[in-house]
């Protein structure tokens, strides 16, 4: 509820600004990404652990799609209501300057800084950001901790941005107290700072996620759907959730279709043991539902493909 409280009041805040309020309403993004979640305590105390250890600093979470990035920065923003920026390529928003406006904003709004509204020039690069940064860390009570929540680096589009800037424009040195906790792909990114940065490899820790693959399957094995499904396999719970843990490749996003299509009668007449195995292995089940590997491929779908690989955007 307090965290409700204080999205509200970002809401409202940035309409008295003159700027939509849509965009400070992170009250549905967050429930979707959070719904069923479980588990990731190794990620949280680590991410306590920097915080103790280092007066400002940016922690970095890394793994491949599906693992479950979006979601844990999510839950953390959840609990801890500090500052936060989705990037999500799908809805066009992944740009410097949307995460630039939105961050300045925030700030101003959270400690209260003389600015009716953003700095001229606010999402051009880094400098608005840095001087604000500035500003709020000298507003910060005892014991407290300005704390900003990026999702998504890899998502962002590099167009306009000056060659060799950090991307999203993200300032190399931070203030006291001020401390960064992003998401991203393991890929290379124009990313440098001279700030303390602590990287937690999500794919590092294979005993720690398969236990919350297991607690998050149990409470679905409960469903109606599932549970007609399981009868007809003839298999207990215990059966479907190892099964489905070691396909799954400790991969949520394979986990949340999957069982979707279970529930909703997708797979009916299909064995457990003939499931897709990981990520790759359903979209490439629904590659062959979707005939693309007829032969010779139809002209439209041909089409279709050399459309999307042209455009290169939503």
């Amino acid at each position: 509820e307090t965290v409700a409280a204080i999205l509200d009041v970002r809401s409202a805040m940035a309409a008295s600004m003159g700027l939509d309020p849509d965009r400070y309403r992170l009250g549905t993004l967050l429930a979707d990404k959070t719904s069923g979640f479980v588990g990731r305590n190794y990620v949280f105390q680590a991410i306590d652990e920097f915080l103790r250890n280092h007066g400002n600093g940016y922690f970095v979470i890394e793994g491949d799609p599906g693992l479950g990035k979006s979601a844990i920065l999510a839950e953390y923003v959840r609990r801890t209501g500090c500052i936060a920026h989705f990037n999500v390529r799908a809805a066009g928003i992944n740009s410097a300057k949307q995460f630039l406006e939105n961050v300045c904003t925030q700030l101003i709004i959270d400690f209260g800084l003389p600015y009716p509204t953003l700095p001229p020039n606010a999402g051009h690069d880094s400098a608005s950001l840095s001087k604000l940064l500035q500003e709020a860390s000298g507003r910060l009570a005892f014991g407290e901790r300005l704390i900003i929540a990026v999702d998504a680096l890899d998502e962002v589009s590099m167009v306009g941005q000056p060659d060799g800037a950090n991307i999203l424009f993200l300032p190399k040195t931070l203030p006291d107290r001020v401390y960064f906790i992003v998401t991203r792909r393991n890929i290379e990114l124009p990313f440098v700072v001279e700030a303390p940065q602590t990287k937690l490899d999500l794919m590092s820790h294979p005993s720690e996620n398969r236990k919350d693959i297991e607690f998050y399957l149990y409470p679905s094995s409960k469903r109606a759907g599932i549970l007609a499904w399981m009868a007809k396999q003839n298999i207990s719970a215990a059966t479907f959730v190892n099964k489905l843990a070691d396909l799954s490749e400790h991969n949520f996003m394979y986990l949340r279709y999957v069982l979707a299509e279970i529930e909703f009668g997708g797979y009916q007449d299909l064995d457990i043991r003939r499931l897709p195995a990981g990520l790759q292995g359903y979209y490439e089940d629904h590659w062959r539902e979707m005939g693309m590997t007829a032969k010779p491929l139809p002209r439209v779908k041909i089409r279709v493909i050399y459309i999307m690989c042209e455009v290169r955007q939503p």
